[in-house]
């Protein structure tokens, strides 16, 4: 017959095998769980393309605020809208970024004939609003001369039209 103190032994031993194995299936759980979890989350933050512009690139080749993620949109007044390919966007930017910089400050417009969407790198969004000579962007409303607003019609034009 054993003693007290060996069945007590006994015990012990058998419960720190127990919690040793536990450790050791959390730690495998874990370990398979936290890469799974990673690839889980960055799957969901990238961006979903159109199935027209699967086989474009996604690289942003210096474009001023955009990222290649997003694409420059364009929306009329009559609910029309398409997107810019990133060349378009880079040009259409550096013209805009030009006439706000240079141009003559106007009164804000009532009413806007095109919205622009323009991307930025951090990921938000610049709105720009083209009222028939007068563009607007963050509050700033310039006054567009007519070979500036006859380039930027030109460039936003959907290919189609």
């Amino acid at each position: 017959m054993r003693s007290l103190d060996e069945c007590r032994a006994e015990i012990f031993a058998r419960s720190e095998k127990r919690i040793a194995r536990r450790r050791k299936i959390r730690r495998r759980v874990m370990a398979g769980l936290i890469p799974l979890c990673l690839c889980i989350v960055l799957f969901a933050m990238q961006p979903i393309r159109s199935g027209s512009d699967k086989s474009a690139p996604m690289e942003n080749e210096g474009c001023a605020f955009g990222t290649a993620q997003q694409q420059t949109a364009v929306i009329r007044t009559d609910g029309a809208q398409w997107n810019l390919s990133e060349h378009q966007t880079e040009q259409l930017t550096r013209l805009l970024n030009q006439c706000l910089t240079h141009g003559v400050q106007a009164e804000a417009p009532g009413e806007s004939d095109y919205e622009l969407e323009i991307p930025e790198e951090d990921g938000g969004m610049i709105h720009c609003f083209l009222s028939g000579n007068q563009l607007t962007r963050d509050g700033l409303t310039v006054h567009l001369t007519d070979s500036e607003l006859h380039q930027i019609l030109e460039m936003i034009q959907p290919q189609n039209e």
